[in-house]
């Protein structure tokens, strides 16, 4: 079935087939290396920089996300791996990682209920990740004494 679902994806025009095989290698990496590896450590290994604080997006700009993210989004749906936006951050900020991306996480309550989020900063800014703002989210990190 997941090999039926790649090989329909792939039958594309040659070039985009190309790029849809990239971003299906880079999130079958990914997801192998939240499977067996610590985040930090995965990161560290994918080019990754894990960055404190705010960074480019509290001021809510966008990078401009091109077709690689919408590729990731369809090596995910292809490989039926759940599209949560720690994956596809990792997945972006490798396939990026010439931008040099930094990985952020953060936290907001909502309604008395915690949620969580994961993104990629560069200088231009972040990517989106999911249907949930990065600006609306407390990065975590260390606070200053």
């Amino acid at each position: 079935m997941v090999t039926a679902r790649i090989a329909r994806a792939l039958s594309e025009r040659p070039r985009e087939s190309l790029s849809l095989a990239h971003a299906t290698l880079v999130v079958t990496a990914v997801e192998i290396g939240l499977r067996t590896l610590p985040v930090p450590t995965l990161s560290r290994l994918l080019g990754i920089e894990i960055g404190l604080g705010r960074g480019h997006s509290a001021n809510g700009a966008k990078a401009a996300s091109g077709p690689s993210v919408v590729r990731i989004e369809r090596a995910h749906r292809a490989l039926g791996i759940p599209s949560t936006c720690l994956r596809q951050a990792l997945a972006q900020g490798f396939i990026l990682r010439d931008l040099k991306p930094v990985l952020r996480f953060g936290s907001e309550e909502v309604a008395g209920q915690l949620h969580h989020h994961a993104w990629v900063d560069f200088e231009r800014g972040s990517l989106p990740t999911c249907e949930m703002e990065s600006r609306h989210f407390r990065s975590l990190g260390r606070s200053t004494p």
